[in-house]
């Protein structure tokens, strides 16, 4: 009795063990390529009626009962009504489809990602196709308006233009242009400038509605810029600014966007600060300076100790005797830079006729 039970256990813990088995060779799926002709489970040879069936996802084969199906099942599977529509999964692949699905989610997001920057860099690659010849050629044509504009801006640093000053309507062009004349005189004696224009024009087309603006020419900056300062003083808006050239009339228009945009948010904000901001020139950074270096007591003691030192002091009686390598005599070194030899003349200490040879007084190899 004792041998049959243990028999039936044995038997058992052989089932729950190959069960344990399968299991962990379903977690542990491998997706080489396999031979056809076996199952992969069982490792028996696939029968040549067709009792087989393939897993969609890894190609793998099984026999039947491998498998885990019904053999209902496996009919349906097979049977023309299905056209493909119901497929099999192995149970490797089953555990293995949601890990695929986000797989091909992340691939999904990296072709549309990749084909964005694609098309971003043929985007680029052509505007720098389309830029490259010109681009030389574009800051070549800026650089010379700029110097044309410094040009006209020289040209002009004299020039005034009046708005605003009533033109007489008669047809005579000398009867205009001395009513001109009297007007200019009366509007610059009024805020005392007293120098002569030499030149006035009238800009536009002559109209019978409105009076064109005059352009003003001094001959110096000076009372430019004296009848500019008083624009605040004439009357029936009267208006005097600087003959400004095309780039400078370009610039102030986009300034003026610029403050009108800006008053949205600060009602504070001018014309002046702006020009500030664009203008206003980096802040220097001042480095102090050091004090001078005074004589404290400290220092004058410390160097009155060094002066003080025995090596520094040496008495002609205890002067160290320095031999000469080509004479028997010695000499005293009296703790000056020279020394005086046998023949009495005086020579600087380590400099010598010796080149050399180790021989002489002088730098010798030693």
């Amino acid at each position: 009795m004792d041998g049959k039970n243990t028999q039936k256990l044995s038997s058992s813990n052989d089932h729950i063990h190959s069960q344990k088995s399968k299991q962990l060779s379903a977690l542990d799926h491998d997706y080489n390529v396999r031979n056809e002709n076996l199952c992969v489970d069982c490792k028996d040879l696939l029968p040549y009626d067709g009792n087989s069936i393939q897993c969609e996802l890894c190609d793998s084969w099984y026999c039947v009962p491998c498998s885990g199906m019904t053999h209902t099942f496996y009919q349906e599977l097979l049977s023309e009504e299905n056209n493909g529509n119901c497929i099999w999964y192995c149970n490797g692949c089953k555990k293995a489809i949601p890990g695929v699905r986000k797989v091909l989610n992340m691939v999904s997001l990296i072709k549309n990602s990749q084909d964005t920057m694609m098309v971003r860099i043929e985007k680029i690659e052509s505007q720098l196709i389309n830029i490259g010849p010109h681009s030389q050629l574009n800051t070549e044509f800026e650089l010379d308006h700029a110097i044309l504009d410094m040009k006209e801006r020289e040209k002009r640093k004299n020039y005034v233009i009046i708005y605003n000053l009533p033109e007489s309507n008669v047809e005579s062009p000398e009867e205009r242009k001395s009513h001109d004349d009297v007007l200019l005189k009366e509007l610059c004696g009024s805020v005392k400038v007293n120098e002569i224009p030499t030149e006035i024009t009238r800009l536009g087309v002559k109209s019978n509605t409105r009076s064109r603006p005059m352009r003003v020419v001094f001959e110096n900056e000076q009372a430019k810029w004296k009848l500019l300062k008083n624009n605040h003083v004439f009357k029936d808006k009267i208006q005097t600014t600087p003959d400004y050239t095309y780039r400078q009339r370009q610039m102030n228009m986009k300034m003026k966007e610029e403050v009108a945009k800006r008053r949205v948010i600060d009602q504070t904000f001018t014309f002046k600060k702006l020009k500030e901001e664009l203008y206003s020139k980096p802040k220097q950074i001042q480095i102090p300076e050091q004090p001078p270096r005074t004589n404290s007591p400290t220092n004058v003691q410390s160097a009155q100790s060094m002066r003080s030192r025995p090596e520094n002091n040496v008495s002609p009686s205890q002067s160290p005797t320095i031999f000469s390598h080509n004479s028997s005599q010695s000499v005293k070194y009296d703790g000056t830079s020279s020394y005086e030899g046998a023949n009495g003349q005086g020579a600087p200490l380590g400099r010598g006729s010796g080149k050399g040879t180790g021989r002489g007084p002088g730098r010798g190899r030693r």
